[in-house]
């Protein structure tokens, strides 16, 4: 019998991610697991794929256990067609990936110990994100029952396909968004400009009024000392003038007085002429 269970996990601060993970176990329910589980981004874009294989192998019948193996069916092939991805065995005790794996973006871990406190698994992780294909995973375990005979015990996961349609038209909108933010980004960045620019012509004007002020305030100050010239040009003249016009009437009372006097000779002359 088979059973899904969906969980949602994981909330971390300001950022809800929800994980779906699917789990489909076969054979003893409790025996071995094999969990898948993917996580999504908060577009929902799916992240990196996990696989898990675990066993309580005295639940299984295995005394002792050997070897835990995953195999995955292959991208485009029948899901009956699966290929070892990594193994682990009690000689290695060392995880072995698939040499398509080795330089995947893929890590690969493993507890295999005679130590019945630790539980064997086998764990892969995808770094990066998985393919959005169905895909089939098998976990299976091979040891050595109570009566020394060989026996194995497995269990298969399908794992649905993902609809991407939803992430292409996030991806779309977020383009969107981008270019969106580019456009107000590239407005911001011209309005700055122009208020860098009005700014600097504002300075410009500053500097120009204070050096109009400068030259009007040295204009003025010529204006008025060239004004106090003036005055001191018309007091000059005022009081040549006057002294010009007393002497001008002191040459003319001299004037009138010649005249009288060059008169009277006349007159003096003239009688004494009659005299004679």
């Amino acid at each position: 019998m088979e059973r899904a269970l969906i969980i949602p996990i994981l909330t971390v601060p300001k950022l809800s991610v929800l994980f779906a993970l699917t789990t489909l176990c076969a054979a003893a329910p409790s025996a071995i697991i094999l969990d898948v589980s993917r996580s999504f981004d908060p577009y929902g874009r799916p992240g990196g794929l996990v696989i898990n294989c675990s066993i309580d192998a005295a639940r299984a019948g295995i005394d002792k256990l050997a070897s835990l193996t995953v195999l995955g069916s292959r991208p485009y092939g029948a899901e009956s067609d699966l290929d070892q991805l990594a193994s682990v065995n009690i000689w290695s005790k060392s995880p072995q990936l698939a040499e398509d794996l080795e330089e995947a973006d893929v890590s690969v871990d493993s507890s295999l110990s005679s130590d019945s406190a630790i539980a064997p698994r086998l764990t892969l992780a995808w770094r990066s994100g998985a393919a959005s294909t169905g895909r089939v995973y098998r976990c299976v375990a091979n040891g050595i029952d109570r009566d020394g005979q060989a026996a194995s015990v497995s269990t298969t996961v399908q794992v649905g396909a993902i609809d991407t349609g939803c992430c292409q038209k996030m991806d779309r909108i977020e383009a969107g968004l981008v270019g969106l933010t580019n456009s107000v980004d590239g407005t911001q960045n011209l309005t700055e400009g122009v208020a860098s620019q009005m700014l600097t012509l504002a300075n410009r004007f500053a500097d120009v009024e204070a050096t109009c002020a400068a030259h009007f305030q040295s204009l003025s100050k010529s204006f008025q000392r060239l004004e106090e010239k003036f005055d001191d040009v018309d007091e000059v003249v005022s009081s040549t003038a006057t002294t010009l016009a007393t002497k001008v009437g002191e040459m003319y009372e001299k004037l009138i007085a010649l005249e009288q006097n060059m008169n009277l000779q006349l007159r003096l002359v003239a009688v004494d002429k009659t005299r004679f």
